[in-house]
């Protein structure tokens, strides 16, 4: 004698259940709820398997057993997109810790400038720069300024050159003034640096 008819309508809900929750399993955040139907699926299923434990369980099977399916997928898609996350969130820190250091060092290799320094400058005649420091001497050691100008005083020509490094709570700027010479190189006749908080000029 076969098996009597099975009890459909819990396993009907729990199959209806089942299916919503695997539609909506894949998307993130929505899936949170496709997990909660997906465990009421579950319960339902295993109510409807009891229900119809000397009966036939086809809908009771299949309901459970795609509610089982559409939890594991809320799972591993809320693992995976948590993941993905973390690895942005992660990478998106990194990037901006690494440009804040490379900006750094950017600004530290362009302005080379010390008090000692500075302060070891020879300065030649206020007029011609005859005995003073040669610019191109300072551009090896410094590397080039910032900015820099040139006039024609009389029969002189006179290069302004400045090496500055500004943030948002200091400034630090070194200016020097250099005269051309017969040659064609220029000397230091001038040398003028702002004083900050860091600086004892």
């Amino acid at each position: 004698m076969g098996k009597r008819d099975e009890d459909k309508l819990l396993g009907i809900i729990a199959l209806i259940l089942a299916i919503l929750a695997l539609t909506i399993s894949w998307i993130p955040i929505v899936n949170n709820f496709g997990g909660i139907l997906a465990v009421i699926g579950i319960v339902l299923g295993g109510l409807s398997l009891f229900v119809n434990r000397s009966r036939q369980k086809i809908f009771a099977s299949i309901s459970t057993i795609l509610s089982v399916i559409a939890l594991v997928i809320v799972l591993v898609t809320q693992s995976l997109y948590g993941a993905s996350i973390d690895k942005f969130t992660k990478s998106i820190a990194k990037t901006t810790d690494s440009s804040f250091s490379l900006s750094s060092s950017k600004r530290s290799d362009k302005f080379k400038w010390t008090n000692d320094d500075y302060n070891s400058l020879t300065v030649g005649d206020k007029t011609t720069g005859v005995g003073g420091a040669n610019y191109e001497d300072i551009i090896s050691k410094y590397g080039n300024p910032t900015s820099v100008t040139e006039t024609q005083s009389d029969d002189r020509t006179v290069r302004k050159a400045m090496w500055s490094h500004k943030t948002s709570d200091e400034e630090q700027s070194v200016e020097l003034t250099f005269v051309m010479q017969q040659d064609g190189s220029y000397s230091l006749s001038k040398k003028d640096a702002s004083i900050d908080k860091n600086w004892d000029f």
